[in-house]
């Protein structure tokens, strides 16, 4: 569970990728747009403290825009200053309330600082404003799931597996959900769904075969654990 967990903390690649709602930042004006290009520019080359010194620079001419927080909230996530990045993201959506990526990032920032239940309520909140954002589905049941609240999880999975029928991470999760509910055929019905859809996956073959196992089949299980070994020799991943 413990992996499952550093799994979901982890700050993800999205946290890199400017949000079309940074379309404000169009309308800086011209001295605050040179230092706010000049922090995305540094952000993607890993200069992240430089960026930072840009958007604050910016945030003096400029601050008004929300875009300008926004970055400058990621830019802190991805130095894992989460205590700075979570009033940023905050600032963010006190000037633009309908900014989905700040409040889907200050959701995951609670989520380092193990407030799950703030998590939740930010991830609700994304939730009532494009009732479409899959990822937030994913990410809930996950909570859910650490929390051990698994028909709450079940629900957030089979939501997320209408928009997106074919994403593996639905069913690797709705089989670790399947595991501690004791329903091992169920588990494995989900692993291999996952596998068909990600045949590159150590862990989820690792998992199937477990639960290959638990019912009995060995064969299968065997099979499992060295497609799990052949694809990860060195047995070193995480649980998704």
């Amino acid at each position: 569970r413990s992996c499952i967990l550093i799994g979901l903390l982890a700050v993800k690649s999205r946290m890199g990728i400017a949000s079309a709602q940074d379309a404000s930042a169009v309308l800086l004006p011209e001295e605050a747009k040179a230092h706010f290009e000049r922090g995305r520019a540094l952000g993607p080359q890993g200069r992240d403290t430089e960026a930072i010194s840009a958007y604050r620079q910016a945030a003096e001419i400029a601050p008004g825009y929300p875009a300008i927080y926004y970055n400058l909230g990621n830019a802190y996530a991805r130095q894992l200053n989460f205590a700075q990045a979570i009033p940023l993201y905050r600032q963010t959506l006190e000037l633009d309330p309908g900014h989905i990526s700040a409040r889907h990032h200050l959701a995951a920032m609670y989520v380092k600082q193990l407030n799950f239940t703030q998590a939740i309520q930010e991830h609700n909140q994304v939730l009532e404003l494009d009732p479409g954002h899959v990822v937030t589905y994913l990410d809930l049941a996950y909570i859910h799931y650490t929390r051990a609240e698994y028909p709450r999880a079940r629900s957030l999975i089979e939501k997320g597996l209408e928009l997106t029928p074919d994403d593996p991470s639905f069913y690797r999760l709705l089989g670790h959900v399947f595991v501690e509910e004791l329903k091992f055929d169920q588990a494995s019905r989900a692993y291999t769904r996952a596998v068909v859809l990600d045949s590159t996956d150590a862990t989820t073959y690792a998992a199937l075969g477990k639960s290959e196992l638990k019912l009995g089949n060995y064969q299968t299980a065997v099979a499992a654990c060295k497609r799990a070994i052949a694809l990860n020799p060195l047995g070193e991943a995480t649980d998704y």
